[in-house]
């Protein structure tokens, strides 16, 4: 091989840190030998591969122009290698100084690096399960967390601009007990404005063309689907436990109730598996009875399961039938909310539950979910590799949801949390 011709090969991590490793215990020379035994280990598992690909294969001298179809199945052959056998492959041809067998490892590496961003039918787990075998159960279950408790239970308004200014009442009229002829005093009312400005949320779902015409299923209808689940999720956090990110410097503005200044507070102590029933009547008495009248109290599953195995000191018997459902003893509604903090979470001064009634929030959104599907455009995919829809033969679909909450009154709510609840 000339001096000056250079030689690329596609090496991921793994291999990188072994051939370092190796060269750090100055045992350099023993590369070959240490690849060429894992080679020979590896054989067993490819008697396939071995009788599909050409005795002229690539550092063998072979001449140049062999024949092309046999290429074809050298590629293939090479696809079909385990990635640990292509790693080991493209190690020993890296010592060897094989141009021509490098040059075949790359091809398979990057075509591997290009695809691997957006859902084809080439590999199982971005699609290839939904394209139909002689035997298909035509479904995609799923276990999906549960959210849309902010769409179901807050004050959603629907807008038609980026923003709005909203108004709500700073202080009351007041009147004052006076005697006849007497001089009266005067009031006022105050009003204050708020500019709530929308976040937008965005993603870009790309799939072939040989993924959509095979598969069983409506492939893009479950992409859909999906979007919507996120697009509820983003909803709940942006009501509950949002902390409104730099674009909002006004206190309320933008932030989950968790993270919004002015609410009441209840703490436990130290863990919120310290949490009783007296906690959830305590964090009841300090909200307006306006908004006790018609308040829930919104918790994760786990720390619910905590609430309700609060027992009786005396007779060590539950607070409430484990057949009651989601309510307290008194008949107050628990609504479990996926996004709230869980057990597991732990952690110290901060909140887990809300107790209130959430049509205090607005939660204002634009247009609903925007969905526009695309096949001539260059879009970057899921692992930042950009890809030509109308050269590869594919198909995008971009949904994009714009929403805000408001807690607009603080004071409606109460937060339960450990140590010092903020």
């Amino acid at each position: 091989m000339p001096k000056n011709e250079q030689i690329e090969t596609v090496l991921d991590d793994e291999a990188v840190k072994a051939i370092a490793a190796e060269v750090a215990k100055g045992m350099g020379d023993t590369i070959k030998s240490t690849v060429d035994e894992a080679v020979k280990a590896a054989m067993p598992a490819e008697p396939v591969v071995k009788k599909n690909v050409s005795t002229k294969g690539a550092g063998d001298d072979a001449p140049e122009g062999d024949d092309d179809a046999d290429e074809d199945e050298a590629t293939k052959a090479l696809k079909a290698l385990s990635a640990p056998q292509r790693l080991m492959r493209s190690a020993m041809a890296l010592t060897k100084g094989d141009r021509s067998a490098l040059k075949a490892l790359n091809s398979v590496a990057i075509s591997n690096i290009e695809k691997a961003g957006y859902a084809s039918t080439d590999v199982n787990a971005d699609g290839g399960y939904i394209v139909a075998d002689p035997e298909f159960e035509a479904e995609v279950e799923k276990l999906a967390a549960d959210y849309g408790v902010a769409f179901t239970e807050a004050d959603v308004r629907n807008i038609s601009t980026n923003s709005i200014k909203t108004n709500k009442r700073g202080s009351n009229v007041t009147m004052y007990e006076t005697g006849q002829g007497a001089k009266k005093k005067g009031t006022k009312l105050t009003i204050d404005r708020i500019l709530v400005e929308l976040r937008k949320f965005a993603a870009i779902a790309i799939a072939t063309d040989e993924l959509v015409e095979d598969a069983a299923i409506d492939f893009w209808a479950e992409v859909t689907q999906g979007f919507a689940e996120e697009r509820a999720r983003i909803a709940d956090e942006l009501v509950f436990t949002d902390d409104g990110g730099s674009l909002y410097n006004q206190s309320g503005v933008g932030t989950g109730i968790l993270e919004t200044a002015g609410v009441a507070t209840e703490t436990v102590g130290a863990a919120i598996t310290s949490i009783t029933w007296d906690d959830l009547l305590n964090a009841e008495a300090k909200v307006p009875t306006a908004s006790a009248k018609n308040g829930k109290h919104y918790m994760h599953r786990t720390v619910w399961n905590v609430v309700r195995q609060n027992k009786a000191s005396t007779s060590g018997e539950y607070m409430i039938p484990l057949t009651s459902g989601t309510q307290t003893p008194w008949g107050t509604p628990v609504v479990l909310v996926d996004v709230l903090p869980s057990v597991q979470d732990g952690g110290s001064n901060r909140g887990f539950t809300v107790f209130g009634d959430l049509k205090r929030v607005k939660l204002y959104v634009k247009r609903g979910l925007v969905l526009t599907e695309g096949k001539e455009a260059t879009v970057t995919d899921a692992d930042e590799q950009e890809v030509n829809l109308y050269e590869q033969d594919m198909s995008a679909l971009r949904a994009v949801t714009r929403m805000v909450a408001l807690v607009k009154f603080p004071e409606a709510f109460c937060v339960i949390g450990t140590g010092t609840v903020s």
